[in-house]
């Protein structure tokens, strides 16, 4: 699946917009608008304290991650980002 998140067996981070999959790149209206969506997860990201749980279980682990992640962008205003 294409996707600008790149999974580490204790952690992830975000590609750099220039290596993104042509793929993920499609998913949007143009180039602008995939760069926005980049530029919206890099500030989520930069910006929060998302909290690593303490289990071992990697799975439950990457997915209170990502809807904490959901969270934050649920409640960004991101005009305030893209201006």
């Amino acid at each position: 699946m294409p996707t600008l998140i790149k999974i580490y067996g204790n952690g992830f981070t975000l590609k750099p917009y220039s290596t993104l999959p042509f793929k993920w790149k499609s998913f949007f209206f143009d180039t602008v608008d995939c760069r926005k969506a980049s530029d919206i997860l890099e500030f989520i990201l930069e910006k929060n304290d998302i909290a690593w749980p303490h289990t071992d279980n990697k799975c439950a682990a990457f997915i209170s991650v990502f809807q904490q992640m959901q969270i934050k962008l649920r409640a960004l205003d991101v005009t305030s980002i893209l201006n």
